[in-house]
């Protein structure tokens, strides 16, 4: 449950499965739906279909600021990992499947080597009113958390180095921003500068920094998406 300073936000899905499933679900004696409360109340799902009509343009500068701090942060030679660089192993992958103008979401992290370093970072970027430390996604500040010792802590530490869940690894659910630019410079102001690091995407090559410059100018010259999910 997320509290002070993020106000209250709205979480909900839906069941997609046969007619008896669906029938077992809405047993009025033992369906899991009667026992746990299978419809939102009128307030919040007014909210989610209000909120609808604007989630293209809001994913659209998701997209471009995470798309701004990582590639400033990998030039930087910091360890960076967010779909949208070339060298990332599923990059191309993406790039098939992504709505065109959406750019590759708004999810990226930055691996600083220590729990410790990642903590007083992130107090840090709080206090300078970069964004908030909470484990929620998609708010339209900056949000950021390290899963390592948070939502991902019950995993067995082996499991998680292997998977590249590292003690240091921050989680960013980069925000709305209109100057993404002063929170690029204030993380590139406390994150110490690795002179002679070299950023790899999680068992991909070295990344070519060109490329990721003329990724992100693709990004932003790829055809906008209006309302209706056509293209312009």
């Amino acid at each position: 449950m997320i509290t002070s300073p993020i106000p209250e936000q709205v979480v909900a899905g839906c069941v997609v499965s046969s007619h008896e499933f669906i029938t077992e679900l809405n047993d009025v004696s033992s369906g899991t739906s009667m026992l746990l409360g299978p419809a939102l109340d009128s307030h919040r799902a007014a909210s989610i279909l209000k909120n609808l009509h604007s989630l293209h343009l809001r994913v659209r500068q998701h997209s471009a600021n995470a798309a701004h701090l990582a590639g400033g942060l990998v030039e930087r030679g910091h360890t960076v990992h967010y779909p949208g660089l070339p060298t990332h192993p599923q990059y191309a992958l993406l790039s098939h499947l992504m709505n065109a103008g959406l750019g590759y979401g708004g999810v990226m992290t930055l691996d600083v080597g220590t729990h410790e370093r990642a903590a007083r970072l992130m107090v840090r970027l709080q206090d300078r009113r970069v964004g908030y430390l909470a484990v929620s996604l998609g708010y339209f500040k900056t949000l950021f958390s390290a899963p390592g010792s948070s939502t991902s802590s019950e995993i067995p530490v082996e499991e998680r180095h292997a998977m590249g869940l590292t003690d240091g690894l921050i989680r960013f659910s980069v925000g709305l921003d209109n100057d993404i630019q002063r929170s690029l410079d204030a993380l590139l102001e406390l994150v110490p500068h690795r002179r002679h690091a070299r950023h790899r995407a999680p068992h991909g090559p070295v990344t070519d920094r060109a490329a990721i410059r003329r990724s992100r100018s693709r990004q932003l010259s790829r055809p906008e998406i209006d309302g209706t999910g056509s293209s312009r």
